[in-house]
């Protein structure tokens, strides 16, 4: 029987690299996500955001660091690692030939569930909080992008997952669905799972992260509170902020003048 190693940490992803070629994607990067929280993963397109994100779930492979879950080495238990995690990627997953009733089943089965009952009333509830009903029988290539997305991430949610990773969840969501998806991700939380959402949208990580890792060219430049963040930037507005950290403001004035020239 293969022992399991285990640590005392509910999350963690220490001193993380990734390179292709010659290009370094994940600069060693580290963080942890306690347990019951939401934690944001913030930075523009490029940052390394997805890059942190496979090498969590085994995608691609580091080349430093270590990353481990409830104990878990991610490397060393990949099984039962995977069995603890709800994923929502990037890019849709989704069976386009199936209807959201046989993609459930589907799943459901290859979980071996023994309470069938239990997840069809969840199953249910998603359903009808998010105005899914009307598409449980229709097949999902006829769907629209944000009902695609919302059956996506029930998917992630179904088995109750200690860490529910997101990656650009809310794309093709309207506000109305994103109000509830909030609200059911929260109540995941106070259940005692976390999540880790990663996004570029300044105003979904401080409307629902309780903390925040934001990077930048693969490189972490904070780890912490958005209101920890106010204390050392001397601002309360968080895109000020998060602007300020990236240069932003000096980078395209330097920019806009060179464009100015070049444009005479």
């Amino acid at each position: 029987m293969k022992t399991i190693e285990r640590n005392d940490k509910f999350f963690s992803v220490d001193n993380i690299s990734k390179s292709y070629g010659n290009f370094l994607a994940v600069d060693d990067v580290s963080f942890e996500i306690k347990k019951g929280e939401i934690f944001g993963l913030l930075g523009p397109n490029g940052a390394g955001k997805t890059t942190v994100i496979k090498s969590i779930l085994g995608e691609i492979q580091i080349e430093n660091g270590n990353i481990s879950l409830l104990g878990l080495d991610a490397l060393k238990n990949q099984i039962e690692f995977k069995s603890l995690i709800g994923y929502v990627p990037e890019d849709s997953f989704l069976y386009e030939s199936m209807t959201p009733e046989k993609l459930f089943n589907f799943i459901l089965s290859i979980r071996q569930t023994n309470d069938n009952e239990k997840y069809t009333k969840r199953l249910q509830e998603y359903f009808s909080i998010l105005d899914l009903t009307q598409y449980y029988k229709k097949s999902i290539i006829a769907l629209s992008k944000g009902t695609k997305r919302k059956i996506e991430i029930i998917a992630a949610l179904l088995h109750n997952p200690k860490l529910i990773i997101m990656d650009e969840p809310y794309n093709g969501i309207d506000p109305v669905s994103i109000a509830s998806l909030n609200k059911i991700l929260r109540m995941h939380v106070n259940q005692g799972a976390s999540i880790l959402f990663s996004t570029h949208i300044l105003e979904v990580i401080e409307k629902i992260c309780d903390r925040v890792c934001i990077l930048d060219r693969g490189k972490k430049l904070f780890d912490g509170t958005i209101k920890e963040l106010s204390k050392e930037g001397n601002e309360t507005d968080f895109e000020k902020l998060f602007l300020r950290l990236m240069k932003h403001d000096e980078n395209l004035a330097i920019s806009l003048k060179n464009l100015q020239e070049a444009i005479k």
